[in-house]
């Protein structure tokens, strides 16, 4: 079986990142199921992931090297090792396990997928080329093409000539050790009911993973790692490492299981206040922009793809709990700051780009009241406006598509949004819902200037508002007003990548209805780009505040998240504050370069 010359980084990078999305797609029906908070459970699998990809990181670098990766030289160390990954992924498990609170059934849980996990990455290292086998007469051996390591190896070791065109057949035991990974996994499944104390599982999921190890050692070819090369008896110092730490770890097993009383990995009673989990995040957050240069992208993006819900769940959280106003503008501002961190978390591509195309998803939803004012005796002498009070709860979705071309100092974009949604309208005062669908196609344009910008466009659908005046009808029973036809404007004055001042009128994604219509806004990039910045502003009628951040990653990926914050007019009808939160992502191909 030949394995041509291709550069398969790539299917490396998406086999890598599936393993993470496994793991997070089955434990996430595995939390709903047990009733876990989700955003525990992000900041949980944060955590795993992060300390597994550093693991497999440092365990290639000497100790006395670690320092260098939160340097620009963090870059060019490339190495990985999967055992380093599981240990450190082990402890980020066991910290956020005691952290947030979580008890056995996730120890467990873990040491059951992990193998699993591990085995879906090791496809990733086969078709990549990386820990390769020995040579092999076997009909299954595989033969690496011209450029991979194997083949590079080979040739330097005087195995094969220059000119050859592929590797001598080697062992593909990177297929073995995948499926040895799902045999391990399948046996601590069965085991689970055996093990009387918390996190017995795990340990011995991690004991029959190195003696694996130590096994597949005389079936890979040594020249396939770059480090760890001194020998005793004809083995890897390193290995007989491996071997000593499984009987070690059986060992604390057996003492842990058979003889210890206590039970010390036992969660704690009761989880973290929500204080704690905002301290966490940050933390996680500098930590993120601290090894940007250490990191590959797709690390990264394993990573993020737990992180960025975390930080979401939790301002959705902050939303429903936080009802003084000053906790959710202190809180919710804080929460803002990771997004602004990740969004530097890989470096900037600095070629200039003139033209791209982007498209747009994203998503807006919450609740809104008002007081609707309309006068029964319209046409009569004199004005008795009759008050009626709704609460809007509504959902939002949006895709947009847009093109963006850079003339001199002149930026500018042509692009056309569709959205839709359910927006249910509850009269509190006379106690019935009437609910609908906004709709509606919003083709725009907008130029951006260093100093200024302006931009107009329009909305073309079932346009539905909550209004702010009062109504000069005789019967009104809704709490929106209705047009099929809408313009939408904006203007800004300032950079920015310094300062600017917003004004908008519509201008807003997915969706500015029913309750986000009009704003303005100062904001800042920090001097980052113009494609970054962290703002706050007022929604008008009400004077409610928000806060706002966007971003950029590889200038490919954006983001974009709006969170109400509270203001002045707070909901005195049910108890209840107004919360709101838009969020979008947006791609961004098609580059031309100067």
């Amino acid at each position: 079986m030949e394995h041509q010359a291709v550069h398969y980084s790539v299917i490396f990078s998406l086999f890598y990142i599936l393993s993470f999305l496994t793991v997070l797609a089955v434990i996430i029906i595995f939390s709903l199921r047990k009733g876990y908070p989700l955003r525990s459970v992000m900041l949980m699998l944060t955590t795993i992931s992060l300390m597994t990809v550093l693991g497999s990181r440092l365990f290639t670098i000497p100790v006395s090297s670690w320092i260098d990766i939160f340097r620009p030289a963090g870059s060019e160390y490339h190495d990985r090792s999967a055992i380093g990954g599981l240990l450190f992924g082990i402890i980020g498990l066991m910290i956020s396990q005691k952290y947030f609170g979580f008890g056995r059934p996730i120890l467990n849980f873990y040491a059951v997928i992990t193998p699993v996990a591990l085995g879906i990455q090791k496809f990733g290292c086969f078709f990549n080329g990386c820990c390769y086998g020995k040579p092999t007469t076997l009909p299954w051996g595989v033969n690496y093409g011209s450029g991979a390591p194997a083949h590079f190896e080979q040739m330097g070791a005087g195995l094969i000539s220059p000119d050859s065109v592929s590797s001598l057949a080697v062992h593909p035991v990177q297929i073995y050790e995948a499926l040895m990974f799902f045999i391990i996994g399948f046996i601590v499944f069965k085991s689970l009911k055996k093990w009387n104390k918390s996190g017995s599982a795990l340990v011995f999921s991690l004991t029959l993973f190195l003696l694996m190890r130590f096994g597949m050692e005389f079936l890979r070819d040594p020249a396939g790692s770059a480090f760890n090369n001194h020998y005793f008896l004809g083995v890897r110092v390193f290995v007989w490492g491996i071997l000593a730490s499984a009987i070690l770890i059986g060992t604390m097993l057996f003492l842990y299981e058979w003889r210890m009383r206590k039970d010390p990995l036992k969660a704690r009673s009761k989880s973290p206040g929500f204080n704690a989990h905002i301290i966490f995040i940050l933390a996680v957050s500098f930590l993120l922009f601290l090894l940007k240069d250490f990191l590959t992208p797709f690390e990264i993006t394993s990573v993020e793809i737990r992180f960025v819900p975390a930080v979401f769940l939790s301002l959705v959280y902050l939303l429903k709990s936080s009802p003084a106003i000053r906790y959710r503008l202190a809180k919710g501002f804080i929460l803002i700051l990771p997004f602004l961190l990740m969004s530097q978390s890989t470096p900037e591509d600095t070629v200039k780009i003139i033209k791209y195309n982007r498209i747009d998803a994203g998503t807006s939803f919450g609740s809104a009241y008002n007081t609707l004012r309309y006068n029964p005796h319209q046409g009569e002498c004199g004005n008795t406006y009759t008050r009626e009070n709704y609460r809007h709860t509504y959902g939002i979705g949006g895709i947009g598509y847009s093109q963006v071309m850079q003339k001199g100092k002149l930026t500018r974009t042509m692009g056309i949004n569709l959205y839709g949604g359910p927006n249910e309208e509850y009269n509190m005062t006379e106690n019935y819902t009437t609910p609908c669908i906004i709709g509606g196609i919003n083709p725009y344009f907008k130029n951006d200037w260093r100093w200024f910008g302006f931009g107009l466009g329009a909305h073309l659908g079932n346009i539905r508002w909550i209004p702010s005046d009062n109504i000069d009808e005789r019967y009104f029973d809704r709490g929106t007003r209705f047009s099929p036809i809408l313009p939408e404007f904006y203007f800004r004055a300032g950079r920015r990548d310094i300062v600017d001042i917003r004004y908008s009128y519509g201008f807003a994604f997915p969706s500015p209805f029913p309750a986000m219509t009009m704003e303005t806004s100062i904001g800042s990039g920090f001097g980052l780009s113009e494609d970054h910045s962290l703002r706050v502003g007022v929604h008008f009628p009400t004077g409610e505040l928000y806060f706002s951040a966007e971003g950029l990653i590889k200038q490919v990926y954006g983001f974009k998240l709006i969170v109400l914050a509270g203001g002045y007019y707070v909901s005195n009808y049910d108890g209840k504050t107004p919360a709101r939160l838009a969020f979008g992502l947006n791609y961004r191909f098609g580059h031309q370069k100067l």
